[in-house]
């Protein structure tokens, strides 16, 4: 997925709303901090590989051992 389109995705989510309603600040702010922050500890967790060149972010297969413990987590209250 290009990471445009995941700060796009996860800028939704946080804000409870979809793709297109998502203001241009939020999804910036979003792209920033997964740029700089999330995917550098994800890749180096091996859960995702980041192509700089290509800019795109893509799951290992390690991500999948995750699923369990993401859906929990989905049932918990913020």
């Amino acid at each position: 997925m290009a990471l445009a389109d995941l700060a796009d995705e996860v800028a939704a989510s946080e804000n409870g709303t979809g793709t297109t309603d998502v203001s241009k600040e939020d999804a910036k702010d979003v792209y920033v901090s997964l740029y700089h922050a999330d995917i550098p500890k994800l890749a180096a967790a091996d859960i995702v590989e980041y192509d700089q060149v290509q800019n795109t972010v893509t799951l290992t297969r390690n991500a999948a051992e995750l699923r369990p413990l993401l859906d929990v987590a989905d049932d918990w209250p913020l």
